[in-house]
């Protein structure tokens, strides 16, 4: 066979395997079907193969990305999720909640417990860190200091937190 010939026909035969030979769906799906992007409504006749070659994953895939979902039993109208937002959004909710713990009145110490410092210039009054998680998760700190005998550069553990920023993104800071 000629060599072209090959390669076409390699190409086909693995979209066909991996479910998505075009970005056309395997058959006409109703917008409905598509409330809001990154989530999919079961449409009748569903089934798990058939819903992964439309959304050109394979069955694997959207099982990851919906765990828990029996199968075998789809109920028209069922929520799925065909991109990796429910994770990135369920560990954004859990980084917010983890900033909230951290309040006016309590320690550097604690503090420390869920961020880290960041460089850049800071004063032991006045200080930015970063999410132990993520560098580019930020919050802004105003210290009371804990000992009135405290030099311009000595930051102390019992320092208490008398002003907390809102969590912000920005980008690392290279000292």
């Amino acid at each position: 066979m000629n060599q072209k010939i090959i390669l076409c026909l390699a190409l086909v035969l693995s979209g066909l395997l991996t479910g998505c030979t075009t970005d056309k769906p395997v058959y006409p799906l109703p917008r409905a079907a598509f409330p809001e992007p990154g989530i999919y409504l079961v449409q009748p006749g569903d089934s798990a193969t058939r819903i992964a070659k439309n959304l050109c994953l394979t069955v694997e895939r959207l099982s990851e990305l919906n765990p828990g979902v029996d199968w075998s039993h789809l109920k028209i109208g069922l929520v799925l999720y065909y991109v990796g937002q429910p994770n990135l959004t369920k560990q954004i909710s859990e980084i917010l909640a983890d900033c909230q713990k951290i309040k006016p009145g309590m320690t550097r110490a604690e503090l420390l417990k869920v961020f880290i410092t960041e460089g850049g210039l800071s004063t032991p009054k006045h200080r930015t860190f970063v999410y132990r998680g993520c560098p580019y998760i930020k919050v802004d700190v105003d210290f009371t200091l804990s000992d009135s005998k405290q030099n311009a550069v000595d930051e102390q553990p019992a320092d208490t937190i008398n002003k907390i920023s809102k969590p912000y993104l920005d980008w690392s800071v290279g000292d």
